[in-house]
């Protein structure tokens, strides 16, 4: 049981962080930009690597569910 409580807990952590991936790029690449000083360029490469991310989990969503039957 207690090997299956694990199992669960880890799968919900690795979709927990799948889906806060974006919020977690764009708040290191502020920090990052704040901090250091880097270039704010990095802010543009940023808001598009998370806005490409977040479509995808979009579609992926999207897709499961209709799947499962609630597209019809």
């Amino acid at each position: 049981m207690a090997s299956n409580q694990g199992q669960l807990s880890m799968a919900l952590g690795f979709i927990t962080r799948i889906i806060a991936g974006p919020f977690m790029i764009m708040r290191n690449t502020l920090r990052a930009v704040l901090i250091s000083g880097s270039e704010p360029y990095w802010i543009m490469i940023a808001i598009v690597f998370a806005s490409l991310w977040s479509y995808c989990q979009g579609v992926l969503i999207l897709e499961t569910v209709c799947q499962l039957g609630a597209c019809a």
